[in-house]
């Protein structure tokens, strides 16, 4: 139990868990019950910022389950359907200035990407979730993660969305 930004929208309960440094947070987005197949297919960059702009600083109750998330990502294949093919082709790149000659390019590019949340916190990468407590009991909102959700780590500076993912299948 720790002030928390928390908002109850329209179909769904959020919270925004900050990480240790303040460089990101972990936003979760609990939809009501019945209501994550709405919520998911209106998921957009506005939405989240729709749901960062309501939140508001709360005593929040918050149990949540643990989950382990990882995934794989090759990311030469999505650059180069980005257009971004040079590096990738053994007569293109120009890696000049770390060798001096044209002989090197980028053969892969992969990214893992790993988020953890247990009893001790999240962590995704090096940062780590920390919950400060207060003695005095003020009125508590409940937020109890027991049905599928969505969740975004998001850089605190720009609202650069790092990490988007959902859990259908929380286990308390």
């Amino acid at each position: 139990t720790t002030y928390l930004d928390y908002a109850d929208g329209d179909g769904y309960q959020a919270v925004r868990l900050p990480y240790k440094g303040e460089a990101a947070d972990m936003l979760v987005i609990l939809p009501h019950k019945g209501r994550f197949g709405p919520v998911e297919e209106h998921l957009s960059a506005g939405f989240l910022d729709q749901v960062e702009n309501s939140l508001d600083m709360e005593y929040v109750r918050l149990t949540m389950p643990r989950f382990d998330f990882e995934t794989d990502l090759d990311l030469k294949k999505m650059l180069e359907r980005m257009g971004m093919t040079a590096p990738f082709d053994s007569g293109m790149a120009d890696f000049s200035g770390i060798t001096g000659g044209k002989d090197l390019y980028i053969s892969e590019a992969l990214h893992r990407a790993n988020i953890t949340v247990d009893e001790k916190g999240t962590e995704a990468a090096a940062a780590t979730v920390l919950a400060m407590a207060e003695s005095s009991t003020p009125q508590m909102t409940e937020m109890t993660i027991d049905r599928p959700f969505i969740f975004a780590i998001v850089e605190r500076d720009k609202g650069t969305i790092l990490f988007l993912g959902r859990v259908t299948n929380p286990q308390q």
